[in-house]
């Protein structure tokens, strides 16, 4: 930020971080090891909503581009939104690397439309807990929800003390923000 952004308050919204997301799928035989888990075989990426006709755009064609592919690339899209109006397209697969190569291609529409900073997170699916990628801080963070806006902190504690070694964990818990209740159903 400059001086003079910083003169008239104005802040810059960090660019995507899009880069580390991959290394999940090179982590997926020591989750199934170490922790006993394994992909539920959906993964969503969450974005911003945004008042516009260009973005609904990139949408559809991230949604049309998946539909098409699909011989190649093994999964399915669906789309939902959630009470805080986050928009989620949820791709369904048995294949982790398949899904996050779908979630790439949404990641590079919304940046070649200009819409990189309404990427928030990606949200794997694990049955016994979801792991969650930020994409402002470029890290992961497991998210153990138990209840309607309950979670299992100590849980998640010790999944990232597992995790440390093999992603870029988030170090902060108290930048661990829950995605609560997941519109998965939604989407199928």
């Amino acid at each position: 930020m400059g001086f003079m952004d910083a003169l008239f308050g104005r802040t810059r919204t960090r660019p995507a971080r899009v880069d580390a997301i991959f290394r999940l799928s090179t982590a997926e035989p020591d989750l199934e090891e170490k922790l006993a888990v394994r992909y539920a075989g959906r993964l969503a990426v969450v974005l911003r909503d945004m008042e516009a006709s260009r973005f609904a755009k990139v949408l559809q064609e991230a949604r049309d581009i998946l539909a098409r592919s699909s011989q190649d690339l093994p999964v399915t899209v669906g789309d939902a939104t959630d009470k805080l109006h986050f928009h989620w397209l949820i791709l369904n697969g048995k294949d982790l690397t398949a899904a996050l190569t779908g979630a790439r291609l949404i990641e590079q529409l919304a940046e070649e439309g200009g819409f990189s900073d309404a990427l928030l997170a990606a949200m794997a699916d694990f049955n016994q807990f979801c792991l969650i990628y930020s994409y402002r801080h470029g890290r992961f963070y497991p998210f153990c929800q138990t209840g309607p806006n309950h979670r299992d902190q100590s849980r998640e504690i010790r999944v990232s003390a597992v995790l440390n070694p093999l992603l870029p964990m988030e170090p902060d818990p108290g930048q661990w923000y829950p995605l609560w209740d997941p519109p998965w159903d939604a989407s199928a």
